[in-house]
């Protein structure tokens, strides 16, 4: 699948052709291009699993969830250039005249449209290749392992640095140092354990409040889905957004961190620099007095010849000026004027 008989550079003169289909376990892509004979060739593979919860989501917001990871991973080929979507899923044609979708379904539509794709069926018998992507490494590949490490062995160094708080919940190891046993007790006040999970005392509108310690684990899934629920929002909306439900040590570095390695804001950050435009090319320069810049001043005190306006005239390409007192800003005037 990538070696030289089977991969071609993309031709950005040419448009381009995406097939995406849909599993119950993932979503799979090609990018072709025809060559001088009218025959398909692909440019590039795609394949993504699907989380817990996406494997939930019903056939077309799988299908759908296809097409945008295909859009956004080749958006600097398609974004400025002419290309097709095939999807073997049909009702997919019709996203757009449906009378009540989801609130996912509207987020997802809102991005697509900022791609403008044009959306076609295909038999799933003739979508084979991304058929293929989005099945491999099922289920059946996976094989199932047993935790056997006993829970005493939670220790000190089980635990990362950021993840201190938990020792509020847990029996303190022997082995623990002095170093972190100032720190707990120095913070203690500041934190709650209930039914074994812990909790910080924290002020949220000038009132105080409590919200649930998140483990070193969860951050970043919980990041990524604040931040990519939420249209991809900045550091300063996810951190608002987030501390008001957990808290965790440098919490606004953390969040800025995981921000700025996200593949679509990068991508989107550089949309300008990926976008395909037509070359510049030089204005041609008119003769002398052939074009004229003209603009209206006023209204200005009436003078004893009964003129409220001034209208001021520039040549383009020597930029000379005429300036005259006429009575109206007309039509009119400006003929009169020439």
């Amino acid at each position: 699948m990538s070696s030289a008989p089977v991969l071609q550079p993309p031709d950005l003169s040419k448009p381009f052709i995406i097939e995406t289909d849909a599993s119950d376990f993932g979503v799979g892509a090609v990018l072709l291009q025809k060559d001088e004979r009218d025959l398909l060739h692909p440019i590039a593979f795609e394949s993504k699993k699907l989380s817990a919860a996406e494997r939930g989501y019903p056939p077309q917001e799988r299908e759908l969830i296809g097409i945008l990871h295909a859009l956004r991973t080749w958006r600097c080929f398609v974004d400025g250039s002419e290309y097709v979507v095939f999807t073997d899923h049909n009702p997919l044609q019709y996203l757009r005249s449906q009378k009540k979708p989801t609130p996912r379904l509207v987020r997802w539509l809102a991005e697509i449209e900022t791609y403008d794709p044009v959306i076609k069926y295909k038999p799933g018998k003739e979508n084979n290749v991304p058929d293929a992507l989005s099945r491999r490494d099922g289920p059946s590949c996976i094989a199932e392992t047993e935790n056997m490490e006993p829970n005493y062995l939670y220790s000190v160094h089980n635990i990362h640095e950021t993840d201190w708080p938990q020792y509020y919940s847990i029996d303190l190891p022997s082995d623990m140092s002095d170093t972190m046993k100032r720190r707990l007790q120095q913070n203690k006040e500041k934190f709650v354990v209930r039914d074994g999970q812990v909790w910080r005392k924290v002020m949220i509108d000038n009132k105080p409040c409590e919200v649930q310690f998140c483990p070193f684990s969860r951050r970043a899934d919980l990041v990524d889905k604040f931040h990519s629920g939420f249209g991809h929002a900045g550091r300063t909306t996810v951190y608002e957004l987030l501390r008001r439900r957990w808290w965790w040590p440098s919490m606004q570095s953390d969040i800025q961190t995981w921000l700025s390695h996200c593949p679509q804001c990068q991508l989107a950050a550089g949309a300008n620099k990926n976008t395909h435009h037509a070359p510049m090319v030089p204005l041609t320069i008119p003769p002398a007095f052939a074009r004229w810049h003209l603009d209206f001043i006023g209204e200005l005190p009436t003078t004893k010849n009964g003129n409220r306006w001034l209208l001021t005239a520039v040549d383009y390409s020597t930029n000379w000026p005429i300036a005259r007192a006429v009575p109206e800003a007309s039509a009119e005037a400006v003929a009169d004027f020439f």
